[in-house]
């Protein structure tokens, strides 16, 4: 039933996205950054709210659009900071919903990340001229220079 309910969502999304002028991919990585102490610790504390508003601003003034896609794995999250923009969470872990969440925003015309290779992964397939967003860093307390593009801005 919830795979049904995926396949109507995935389509009416990807029509939404190729709709949209300047639309805008924003993966919300939480999960276990935040229930985790281990993963916490590394990864955890990179990508604030404050990490977001400010990328998704700058988009907003720079093309003018709020034609933001939220994808996360925390529901609640995003219904509570970022409820008024089309979104795709994930509560079930399944190959097809996170190969689908890699490939509707690597449609998007811009995307921002945050510090997983998930979202990495759509940005690095992601074929258009549009803006990527990527943290400054990707992991606490270790170097990663080969993470980012050519291209990618860093905030």
């Amino acid at each position: 039933m919830i795979l049904g309910i995926f396949q109507i969502g995935k389509k009416k999304i990807l029509e939404k996205i190729n709709e949209s002028r300047d639309s805008v991919a924003v993966w919300i990585r939480r999960g276990d950054y935040v229930t985790s102490k281990e993963i916490n610790a590394s990864h955890g504390n990179i990508c604030s709210k404050e990490y977001y508003d400010t990328a998704m601003e700058y988009i907003r003034k720079k093309y003018k659009t709020d034609n933001f896609f939220i994808f996360s794995n925390d529901h609640a999250y995003v219904q509570e900071y970022y409820s008024k923009y089309p979104s795709m969470t994930y509560e079930v872990h399944s190959t097809e919903f996170w190969d689908m969440s890699i490939y509707l925003m690597s449609q998007c015309d811009h995307i921002i990340i945050s510090n997983s290779t998930f979202s990495w992964w759509a940005a690095w397939l992601h074929k258009k001229m549009g803006t990527i967003i990527s943290p400054d860093k990707f992991i606490n307390g270790h170097a990663t220079p080969d993470i980012w593009e050519q291209g990618w801005l860093r905030f």
